[in-house]
């Protein structure tokens, strides 16, 4: 009886031990993890601001496209206005 009791205590302490390996590898893992994500944030952050721009400089782009093709259009009416005046 002795030497299994013995032998409980072993096995006891090894899984005490694996345990405490496990834990401390999760909460390392946690840890690098929320670092990881942390020192990606300014990278995000900068490549979204770069999509708004370009973005912005699209629009501003085809606007300019519309606004140009409008007066163009009104031009172009004008001259055949006076097409047909003279």
């Amino acid at each position: 009886m002795g030497s299994n009791s013995a032998l409980e205590q072993t096995i006891d302490k090894i899984l005490t031990q694996t345990e405490k390996d496990v834990l401390s590898n999760i909460h390392s893992a946690l840890s690098e993890s929320n670092k990881t994500l942390d020192d990606s944030i300014p990278k995000l952050e900068r490549e979204y601001d770069k999509i708004i721009s370009d973005g912005k400089k699209e629009a501003d782009k085809i606007e300019k496209q519309l606004i140009g093709s409008s007066d163009l259009e009104a031009r172009n009416n004008k001259l055949l206005i006076l097409e047909k005046a003279v």
